[in-house]
C-alpha cells in the first residue's frame, strides 16, 4: 500500500515538472516573438506572416 502511494506521488511530481518545463518554453518563445516584433517595429520593417509562423513551429517542436 505504501508503494502505491509513493508511485502516485512520483507520477504527479513528474507531470508537474513536465508542465512547468512546457510553460517555461512557451514563455521563452513568446518573449522571443515579442522582442522580434519590437525590433521589426523600431527598424521600420513590416511584420510578415511567415515570420510569425516560425513562432508557431517553435511551440509545436
Amino acid at each position: 500500500m505504501n508503494f502505491h502511494l509513493n508511485l502516485t506521488q512520483d507520477v504527479g511530481h513528474g507531470v508537474t515538472l513536465i508542465f512547468i518545463c512546457f510553460v517555461v518554453v512557451l514563455a521563452a518563445v513568446l518573449i522571443d516573438l515579442l522582442v522580434a516584433l519590437v525590433a521589426e517595429y523600431k527598424i521600420g520593417h513590416s511584420i510578415e506572416s511567415h515570420k510569425l509562423r516560425k513562432s508557431i513551429t517553435k511551440v509545436i517542436l
